[in-house]
């Protein structure tokens, strides 16, 4: 009788499990690094944004609390987090951050034939993502509010203290104008920084013009005139003020941006009451 041999499978069926063993590795591989990885980065890069815009509201509570108090005697530090360690076990990677003071100027005028200086501030304090995996953004200090800018939008997430009210046939406007002074300064990388604050001087000023209001412009120069014009739009609106192109008559305003400038227009004001500080701002 003449049998067949048949062949021996067995070194196939290896070949074939180590193959498919192999391919799942590869698919959980390309999973975590397109898909885990990068949601991972995102989620701490997005919670080390909230925390940066947290700090930066710390600075200017510090700010305002020393402004109130007319306090020169002390200096607050508030912690300011540059960057995400990120997780080697992850693979996430580390990403950085920049922080610079740089002085600007902002004020406010009368809309006389020949404009006076009211108050003036300047300087500011920001703080740039160098990202690797969420949108980078800015978060700047200036003029005593907190602006949060990413994509070519701005928005602010802690207004100035401002405020705009009617009384009768009364208007009162009130300010603080807070400039930020010190060296020019910029920090870079992942480290943890020391942001301090001391208030050097602040002047109280009160002008009644009930006998002769007067057209009052606050003009801010910035690079997040969007921002403002949204808070003073929204602000003057919401205490009954009425938006006009041209304000001649009591109640009206307008505000208007050009690209690097805010200026709120309001007409006929009887009472301005303004706050003039300057706060040093230096890092360690």
């Amino acid at each position: 009788m003449i049998t067949k041999k048949l062949p021996d499978r067995r070194g196939v069926s290896a070949v074939v499990t180590f193959v498919l063993l192999t391919s799942v590795a590869l698919i959980f591989l390309g999973n975590w690094l397109i898909i885990a990885v990068p949601n991972w980065g995102t989620e701490d890069e997005v919670r080390h944004t909230r925390q940066v815009e947290n700090q930066f509201v710390g600075i200017r509570a510090s700010a305002k609390s020393l402004v109130r108090a007319d306090n020169t005697m002390f200096v607050i530090p508030n912690s300011l987090t540059m960057g995400t360690n990120g997780a080697a076990w992850k693979g996430v990677a580390r990403a950085n951050g920049v922080v610079l003071f740089d002085p600007k100027e902002s004020s406010v005028k009368l809309n006389d034939s020949v404009p006076t200086t009211l108050a003036a501030t300047k300087g500011n304090l920001v703080y740039t993502s160098d990202n690797q995996y969420y949108n980078d953004q800015s978060i700047a200090f200036e003029s005593g509010a907190i602006i949060k800018y990413q994509e070519g939008n701005s928005v602010m997430i802690a207004p100035p203290e401002f405020s705009a009210n009617i009384s009768g046939t009364e208007t009162t406007l009130k300010m603080v104008f807070m400039s930020l002074t010190g060296d020019a300064d910029l920090v870079s990388g992942n480290i943890d920084v020391v942001v301090y604050t001391r208030l050097n001087t602040r002047e109280y000023n009160w002008y009644d013009w009930t006998a002769s209001p007067k057209d009052i412009s606050i003009e801010i120069r910035t690079d997040y005139p969007g921002a403002w014009a949204t808070y003073f739009q929204t602000e003057m609106r919401k205490n009954g003020f009425k938006e006009t192109p041209a304000p001649t008559s009591d109640k009206e305003f307008s505000v208007a941006f050009t690209g690097d400038t805010c200026t709120l227009s309001v007409a006929n004001v009887d009472y301005f009451e303004s706050t003039n500080a300057v706060v040093d701002i230096y890092f360690d």
